[in-house]
């Protein structure tokens, strides 16, 4: 079977634009794949974020109150009291953020119930600071409940690599 110099030049033609259209194809599978991983990479940096805001946040409260215990200052307070107002939305919103995820959503839950049972003892030892002093508190914080749930949130900690 002999061909003529068209079908010839339209098959080689047709090859060459065949093999473009399936690259052309391809990378943009590769493009939409690269969009999933770097919209997946966002988000578990967002997550990271607002984790490391969150612990900042206790952290913070923390250092305030034993600055106040130092000064009986309460303006000394003030990042404790941000704390106790803004860290139960913090939670609230992470672990909503994190709700659909089957790998992340146990361990948002954890952290964030770990970090208001951190605010809570805080609370609780202020609180006991306030009533009886240093001695009050020092009775609070070694109470067999609290070193409960501090044994808890530390094994908690760990766990999640807090």
């Amino acid at each position: 079977m002999r061909f003529g110099i068209r079908p010839q030049a339209l098959l080689l033609t047709l090859i060459p634009l065949a093999s473009l259209l399936v690259m052309l194809a391809l990378t943009g599978l590769l493009a939409e794949q690269t969009q999933q991983g770097v919209a997946a990479t966002q988000r578990l940096a967002d997550v990271l974020q607002t984790s490391a805001q969150m612990s900042r946040t206790i952290t913070a409260a923390s250092i305030s109150v034993q600055q106040y215990m130092k000064t009986k200052r309460v303006a000394d307070l003030a990042p404790y009291e941000l704390a106790r107002v803004t860290l139960p939305a913090q939670t609230r919103s992470f672990a909503a953020e994190l709700r659909g995820s089957t790998i992340l959503a146990p361990t948002a839950m954890a952290y964030s119930r770990n970090l208001l049972l951190t605010m809570n003892l805080l609370t609780g030892y202020l609180e006991a600071y306030r009533r009886g002093g240093a001695k009050a508190a020092r009775v609070f914080a070694l109470s067999p409940s609290v070193r409960r749930l501090t044994t808890k949130s530390q094994f908690v900690a760990l766990l999640y690599g807090q």
